[in-house]
């Protein structure tokens, strides 16, 4: 029974715009079918994921989607233009299995990690062609996400996990690159930029 291991309830609130409840159930019905895959990409010792998810679509929200206090609100205005992104949902369930406690931790990090879980992970393939000249490691969203596909898949597979881990428990620097590749973060964002010339 895998559908158990990660028990999740999400609700809904559509106070707002109530025309949006199929659209937030549909997001809800696919945040739910991949919890478990992300509590695993994201899975660390002695950390039990939220078991409730409360998603509310709001009116007077400017941005696209965020997390506050494992709360997820949606833009009305975003979603309405932008139904089929669900992934931004995806990407922000993610932030919230992700559940670090720390103040300033890198944002880049924190969000190529959760990029890495939508676009590698739940859309691979979707995340689209970076330019190498301006592609860096700390450029977040999908940037960094790519960046931590290379690492995974050069150097050490488990590298987005062990990266989570660090984050959460507040133990992540910069070194924690080169005790996982022996490399150097700027070694390995040379190393990727060359990669993505083709």
């Amino acid at each position: 029974m895998a559908a158990f291991r990660h028990p999740v309830e999400f609700t809904l609130d559509v106070a707002d715009a109530p025309e949006m409840k199929a659209w937030g159930e549909k997001a809800i019905r696919v945040c739910e079918r991949n919890y478990a895959m992300i509590c695993d990409e994201l899975a660390s010792d002695g950390y039990d994921p939220p078991t409730r998810i409360p998603m509310r679509l709001r009116a007077d929200y400017k941005g696209v989607a965020e997390v506050s206090g494992g709360r997820i609100t949606g833009s009305v205005a975003y979603f309405k233009s932008h139904p089929d992104d669900i992934g931004a949902m995806v990407h922000e369930t993610a932030h919230c299995v992700q559940g670090y406690r720390a103040r300033g931790l890198p944002g880049w990090l924190v969000e190529g990690i959760a990029d890495h879980v939508r676009f590698w992970k739940y859309e691979p393939g979707k995340a689209g062609r970076l330019q190498p000249e301006r592609a860096r490691y700390d450029g977040s969203y999908r940037t960094t996400a790519a960046f931590l596909a290379f690492v995974s898949d050069k150097y050490d597979a488990k590298a987005v996990n062990k990266l989570n881990a660090m984050l959460r428990t507040n133990t992540y620097d910069a070194t924690a690159w080169k005790a996982l590749t022996g490399k150097s973060v700027e070694e390995l964002n040379q190393e990727w930029r060359q990669s993505l010339v083709k």
